[in-house]
């Protein structure tokens, strides 16, 4: 027997794609949404009393899908992402954690529900007892059970995600005969079945659901769809941190979302429900007539959000456009479908809800009313879905820029300038903090914040006593009050894009906790005015983007050259920073709780290796005499020793975790790697440390090969000759050639 094949949606005609994908997902929604209006339509026949507490009632239904909407869309964007990249193994691991948190959820709100029933229902207000009893009757069953519901909406999304709309299909079809031939026979009574009214809709409902997982299950389980990942799907195995940091990240957006829109439509409820039943009565049937042209679009959404989340998998942003392009198209035709029925024939609409004479008035205005956004609605809904396929549940990226100083007035002006002069258009904050300085650094920060008119906020801060590099960062990232941290020291300069570039990066990659990019290093010489480099050529393209395999894979680690969530920077207090590579310390912290992004063929600002700075040691044949020489050897070991703790502190907080057992997004095997590569650059620490005790042979083997090398095999005293004497000779040099420009 062959396999049938899940639909592939990063290949084939697209409209054909979406429509084989979306069709049975927007028949399904249409189901779901019939569900809810047969209900209504048989209650309709008990008055608008019972349809009033049903539909209040309904409202925490409804609340009930803004919680599940955490794992389902989660899960869903995750699955498809994973499906597109023919990861089908990590595609099993997100789908059975997105089940594992719908369980949970779907305990937690029924508990919630029966527990709290009274002050949840006190909520509306409602004057009437026979209205009262039935939305308590209703809640209390409907919410009690709540569980299938959100079971059926996660396996949904998980399907849809890897292309299979059929199966939803098939089981909401079979519930929806079931709900249908319920109803009459438990509302109203038939043979030996009692007359159960708001109760007997309730039973009705709940006993579809099941009826739907039961489907859903059986056609999991023996499905011969290829590949099909709920097939074997454990979902009581342990899974790793970041699958759950993952679905959350994606998925507690649009959470967020969808409860505010129900408590927003909760408020206007209880305002509502000071003029009586029959206003409560229409407003709920209302908004059940309405469903129909939005689930109608949110399905189309969902099928649109697998489609999007499957071809950024597989890297075709060309099709994603495309895809998006014609779904517009055929939303807003629907859209003015709906808006159409609505405002030129709401009359007979209404009349099969109500038969109330008062209460069918104010139910024409009504639909009349809401036509009108129901066009506006199906595209914004369909946007949301494309959106929710790239990972976009939030439009990233609010930015906080920190730029700290200390005794730079000779150089702070270059730094503010370009963070000024930065191009992103996203919300931005930029934070000015000077740590205590002698000079004029902070009277420079307070006369350019004073003259810019640009579009960021600006914040100003000074410490009358210093505090120290480590300290006086984690000080101004407290300032911040935005998601990113891009850091610069005083000395630095950003290329107008850095914002934009690491903005990008964090939107395209959601799970990041940290972005690093490349630097380019410029030198500041003794007695020579120092000048930046102009800025080189905006890229055309956005740059490649690839994942850290551990917390040393990047030779950028340095605060220009790194966006770090301001998270990871809190997660990190616990922990003690060293004075000088705090940065180095601080991306560990980082990539203990997630990804770490690297842009490894791009640079993103120019650092500066200044005369004073004891980064200035790094730099080559600097040397204007024998003693300046021996002094910044000096300082070489200082910060050798430095680096040296930062590495060991990494070194052992990885020790503590793993024997601790502290839940962190790294496993196991990827501590106990990240141990191994500290300690090789603890020993290779030692090796520097220890060079001018080295043999000759010694520092050939550890130098190399090579100008550079062949000059550090040398004797001490010969070594640091070779160094003053190559200054000078550069100095020369460029004063002749100045000369010379002169005469010419």
């Amino acid at each position: 027997m062959s396999k049938t094949k899940t639909i592939d949606l990063t290949s084939g005609p697209i409209l054909k794609t979406l429509a084989e994908l979306a069709l049975p997902i927007m028949a399904s929604s249409l189901l779901g949404t019939a569900y809810n209006i047969t209900d209504m339509a048989w209650i309709g026949m008990l008055g608008s009393k019972a349809v009033a507490g049903v539909g209040v009632g309904g409202m925490y239904v409804w609340l009930s899908q803004g919680l599940v909407a955490l794992p389902r869309m989660g899960g869903q964007v995750n699955v498809a992402q994973a499906c597109g990249r023919g990861d089908y193994e990590q595609a099993r691991g997100y789908a059975a954690s997105a089940l594992r948190l719908t369980f949970l959820l779907g305990i937690l709100f029924a508990a919630v529900c029966i527990v709290f029933i009274h002050p949840l229902l006190g909520f509306f207000n409602l004057g009437d007892a026979e209205t009262y009893t039935a939305a308590k009757l209703y809640t209390l069953i409907t919410c009690g059970l709540i569980l299938f519901s959100f079971l059926n909406l996660t396996l949904t999304g998980l399907s849809t995600a890897q292309g299979d709309s059929k199966t939803p299909l098939m089981a909401n079809l079979l519930g929806l005969v079931g709900n249908m031939i319920l109803d009459p026979i438990l509302i109203l009574g038939f043979g030996p079945f009692p007359r159960l009214e708001v109760v007997g809709a309730a039973v009705a409902t709940v006993t579809s659901q099941i009826l739907v997982l039961i489907v859903m299950l059986i056609r999991i389980m023996h499905s011969d769809l290829e590949p099909n990942i709920l097939q074997n799907t454990h979902v009581l195995s342990r899974f790793p941190a970041k699958y759950y940091i993952s679905i959350f990240k994606i998925g507690f957006p649009t959470a967020v979302q969808s409860s505010i829109y129900c408590m927003i439509s909760m408020i206007l409820t209880r305002m509502v429900s000071t003029f009586g039943a029959g206003a409560i009565a229409t407003q709920r049937v209302g908004g059940q007539i309405e469903s129909v042209s939005w689930n109608t679009a949110d399905g189309f959404a969902a099928a649109l959000n697998a489609f999007v989340g499957q071809n950024y998998g597989a890297k075709k942003p060309d099709r994603i456009r495309k895809g998006y392009n014609i779904s517009f198209k055929i939303l807003a035709v629907w859209g003015l479908i709906v808006t159409g029925a609505f405002v030129f024939l709401p009359g007979p609409i209404a009349s099969l809800f109500f038969h109330e004479k008062d209460v069918l008035a104010i139910a024409i205005n009504y639909l009349i009313i809401i036509g009108f956004s129901e066009t506006f609605m199906t595209i914004e809904l369909m946007t949301i879905g494309a959106l929710s396929g790239l990972g976009m549940t939030k439009l990233c990226s609010i930015i906080s820029i920190i730029l700290t100083g200390h005794n730079q007035e000779h150089c702070i002006r270059d730094a503010i300038r370009s963070v000024f002069g930065q191009d992103y258009e996203g919300p931005v904050e930029i934070i000015l903090s000077d740590d205590g300085s002698s000079d004029g650094t902070f009277a420079v920060m307070q006369e350019m914040a004073a003259q810019y008119r640009g579009p960021y906020r600006v914040i100003l801060n000074r410490n009358e006593t210093p505090l120290g590099r480590g300290p006086h960062i984690r000080q101004a990232v407290g300032l911040a009050s935005h998601e990113w941290i891009l850091r610069q020291d005083g000395d630095d300069c950003s290329f107008p894009w850095r914002c934009r570039f690491f903005a990008w990066a964090v939107m395209e990659y959601p799970d990041a906790v940290a972005v690093v990019s490349q630097m380019i290093n410029v030198y500041e010489e003794p007695g020579v005015a120092f000048e930046f480099p102009a800025f080189p050529s905006v890229p055309r393209e956005m740059p490649a983007v690839v994942l850290q395999q551990g917390a040393f894979s990047s030779s950028a680690h340095y605060g220009p050259a790194m966006i770090i969530r301001k998270s990871a920077y809190e997660w990190g207090n616990a922990f003690p920073i060293t004075a000088n590579f705090e940065d180095d310390l601080m991306a560990f912290h980082a990539w203990l709780q997630g990804n770490i992004y690297e842009l490894p063929d791009t640079a993103l600002c120019y650092y500066r290796f200044a005369a004073q700075n004891i980064s200035a040691v790094s730099s080559a044949f600097r040397f204007a005499d024998m003693q300046t020489a021996e002094a910044f050897e000096r300082k070489d070991l200082v910060m050798l020793e430095q680096l040296k703790e930062s590495v060991e502190a990494g070194m052992k907080l990885c020790g503590e975790l793993l024997e601790s057992f502290v839940l962190v997004f790294r496993s196991r095997k990827e501590l106990l790697a990240e141990i191994e590569e500290r300690r090789k650059k603890i020993s290779y620490i030692d090796q520097l440390q220890n060079w001018w005790n080295y043999s000759f042979s010694q520092r050939w083997s550890l130098k190399g090969p090579g100008k550079r090398g062949i000059a550090r095999c040398l004797p001490q005293k010969l070594y640091l000759f070779c160094m003053v004497f190559f200054f000078k000779l550069r100095k020369v040099k460029r004063a002749v050639c100045g000369a010379r420009q002169d005469l010419e």
